[in-house]
């Protein structure tokens, strides 16, 4: 091969090379504006979290400053929503928001004292949601559709079911949206998790539904 042709082009070689390493690069770039992303949502929440905790220790606070101290002096709040979307609907949640009271003597004075201690649990067990959406999502779909036996479902205290797409009419549920419902549960185990979200969904009669049968795929397959 000539000099000048050399100039002109690249090998196939060296378009192949070049094509791997820009291939790389870009994988590196989406990869770091990933965890970047998911550690901003981390800081966000955890902001979320202690500005929440702040506002449950002023309120138990200004309790006892009015000397309104409940009979019970060690309690939780369960599911407590820490963001809402516009719809008003909770997408991010912690377990428990707790108050922990002690009636504390001092030689010091008479006057009765409080110690209040508050906490925010999370829950560590694995969790789930699967969606179950109208047919045709997310392109055109029907609504006004009829949930039936929503009311007979049996769940455990580890399982929800939010309502993202719906309205109450002449007392039936019906679809108003794309995505219906959100079936949510806990557990130990994402298989079973799953196996579970998918039999309370087979529970429901709502003709003209849809859902994917291979979420968590990349944690259950991970072995």
């Amino acid at each position: 091969m000539s000099k000048s042709k050399l100039i002109q082009g690249f090998t196939l070689t060296e378009l192949l090379v070049g094509i791997l390493f820009s291939t790389i690069t870009a994988s590196a770039v989406i990869s770091g504006s990933i965890y970047v992303k998911k550690t901003l949502n981390n800081i966000q929440y955890k902001e979320l979290a202690f500005e929440k905790l702040k506002g449950h220790t002023e309120f138990w606070k200004g309790r006892i400053a009015a000397k309104d101290i409940p009979a019970t002096l060690s309690d939780c709040e369960e599911n407590v929503c820490l963001k809402e979307n516009q719809d008003d609907e909770c997408i991010f949640k912690a377990t428990e928001l707790c108050y922990d009271m002690n009636s504390v003597n001092t030689e010091d004075s008479n006057a009765k004292r409080w110690e209040l201690t508050t906490k925010i649990n999370w829950e560590k067990r694995k969790s789930m949601t699967i969606v179950l959406c109208a047919k045709g999502y997310p392109g055109s779909y029907k609504k006004n559709l009829q949930i039936k036996n929503l009311h007979k479902v049996k769940v455990l205290k580890t399982d929800f079911i939010y309502h993202a797409g719906t309205k109450f009419i002449n007392d039936q549920i019906r679809s108003n949206g794309g995505r219906v419902l959100n079936v949510t549960s806990i557990g130990n185990n994402y298989y079973k998790i799953r196996k579970k979200i998918i039999t309370i969904i087979k529970n429901l009669d709502f003709k003209g539904s849809f859902y994917r049968k291979d979420i968590g795929w990349k944690v259950i397959n991970k072995k």
